[in-house]
């Protein structure tokens, strides 16, 4: 782990020795694909994205501090590095090719647990429940940084600063995302996980994985590996379909349902009963094994919320942590942004700000949750965005999520994006006399920016209600949820 020599580096990602002298006298205290973040004695790695190419700022990440930098062999911008940097430089054919291949390496050095989370949808909320049950006691817990999961973010993860000789974590919580064929095994093949859990088996990513089935494949396979510890969220319809149909179950294995709910001959059972759900919390008393009970309040609301609750409640028992450290770990719990984020913003007013992201089972899980008895008789206003990389799929689910909608009632709808039309076409050309009868108003905007506009020119008055608010992360409902705060800031 850091500090690491130049030469080391070298061979963990070349696994040959490195003949250069002088590299094995430079220390690098860690590494940033950042530029503006460089702190003194980091290595730098050039990054070229779809949106930015970090070869443009190499000259800047020295001028911070950088002592070393990875970068692309055939950059057109290498003709721009000023030649007293060029020989800290080490030029490969691929930087972030490289800067997991260096993970993978470094990654065996670990002699603490690490943590594994994939699923369709609700990763980085179960990773923030996880990780703070696991910090009872002043323990030192890394995990991914907000919703970095991807291929450059899974390598950032395994390779963070705090990952130090002198003082190790005791675990360390990997969010793992996949949006393309072959992504799981690729991420497996450097994570390299000791225990493993899974949220949800939804649509999602169909761009590049093509269907749902082959997402699913794609998903399974965090449970492929043998000696890992394999949390199952049963409460998933196709999690529970995996594992029936296929026989998958371990010794070592765990199992996460609502009481009742599935019938299933295992030893590690935790099941769950739901006592109350409410605005911001819901109250709830696991069971384990041995039946015994502990009741904890969710600071978040909705069904799924509580599931995820009970599979990461779970995976800290997989390792016999106690409850009271549990219960100690989780006063630390920040909720992640737009989220399952609930806010007054006036004695009669709600939002609900669900836009960071959405996909078919996000959504319906999100509509559902409004429909608590808390909420289900006040008036709403609900604002949809277009749910991204579904491919030849997103008609079919935008139209399907009809279907959840229509068990609303007192509420104004707004559609936004060309794919979230379908559904409201839906609505209004096959379902107008229910849309009347349950007092549903369903517009459609082009864009958040044509809503926005419409808003303003309207004076909209968004109080005593309900304010809901979910679309994909390209559909940047942020902006919404920034005029209706300010609009009750005054």
């Amino acid at each position: 782990m850091w500090p690491l020599k130049m030469s080391q580096i070298y061979e963990y990602i070349f696994h040959k020795p490195c003949q250069n002298e002088k590299w094995k006298s430079i220390e690098i205290q860690s590494i940033s694909t950042n530029s503006r973040e460089i702190e003194n004695n980091q290595l730098f790695i050039a990054i070229e994205g779809d949106k930015f190419d970090g070869h443009q700022y190499i000259n800047s990440a020295f001028e911070n501090g950088s002592t070393f930098a990875i970068i692309n062999k055939d950059s057109k911008y290498y003709k721009n590095i000023q030649d007293k940097y060029k020989h800290f430089c080490l030029e490969v054919d691929d930087t972030i090719e490289t800067f997991r291949e260096f993970s993978k390496s470094f990654r065996k050095n670990f002699s603490f647990p690490v943590f594994g989370i994939g699923g369709s949808n609700g990763k980085t909320t179960t990773k923030e429940f996880l990780s703070a049950m696991l910090s009872g006691k002043n323990l030192k817990i890394l995990k991914t940084e907000k919703s970095e999961n991807g291929f450059l973010g899974v390598a950032v993860t395994l390779t963070q600063k705090g990952l130090r000789q002198e003082s190790a974590p005791n675990y360390l919580v990997v969010e793992i995302g996949i949006d393309d064929i072959g992504a799981m095994e690729k991420h497996m093949d450097i994570v390299h996980p000791n225990i493993v859990l899974l949220t949800a088996l939804g649509p999602e990513h169909l761009t590049g994985l093509k269907t749902w089935e082959i997402g699913i494949r794609e998903e399974m396979f965090l449970f492929s590996y043998k000696n890992t510890i394999r949390i199952w969220q049963l409460d998933d319809d196709k999690i529970y379909e995996q594992y029936l149909t296929h026989k998958l179950s371990k010794k070592n294995d765990f199992f996460v349902f609502e009481k009742n709910k599935r019938k299933i001959i295992e030893e590690n059972i935790f099941e769950y009963e739901v006592l109350k759900i409410e605005s911001f919390q819901s109250e709830i008393n696991i069971y384990s094994k041995n039946k015994d009970k502990i009741k904890f309040n969710v600071p978040l609301p909705g069904r799924h919320n509580i599931s995820n609750f009970v599979l990461s409640y779970a995976t800290a028992k997989s390792l016999s942590i106690s409850n009271e450290n549990i219960f100690e770990g989780f006063k630390k719990f920040i909720p992640p942004k737009m989220r399952s984020e609930v806010k007054n913003l006036d004695s009669t007013t709600i939002l609900y700000n669900d836009s960071y992201n959405s996909s078919p089972k996000s959504l319906e899980m999100g509509l559902q949750t409004i429909q608590i008895p808390e909420w289900k008789n006040k008036n709403k206003t609900i604002i949809l965005g277009d749910m991204l990389e579904l491919d030849e799929g997103s008609i079919y689910w935008h139209e399907n999520a009809s279907n959840n909608i229509l068990q609303l009632e007192n509420s104004d709808l707004f559609f936004c994006g060309p794919f979230m039309y379908y559904c409201y076409r839906k609505l209004k050309s096959n379902h107008e006399h229910e849309l009347v009868e349950k007092n549903l108003n369903a517009h459609h905007f082009l864009s958040v920016d044509d809503l926005l506009l419409y808003f303003q020119k309207n004076d909209f008055d968004f109080k005593n209600q309900i304010l809901f608010l979910k679309g994909s992360r390209g559909m940047h409902l942020e902006k919404i949820v920034e005029f209706i705060e300010k609009k009750f800031s005054f």
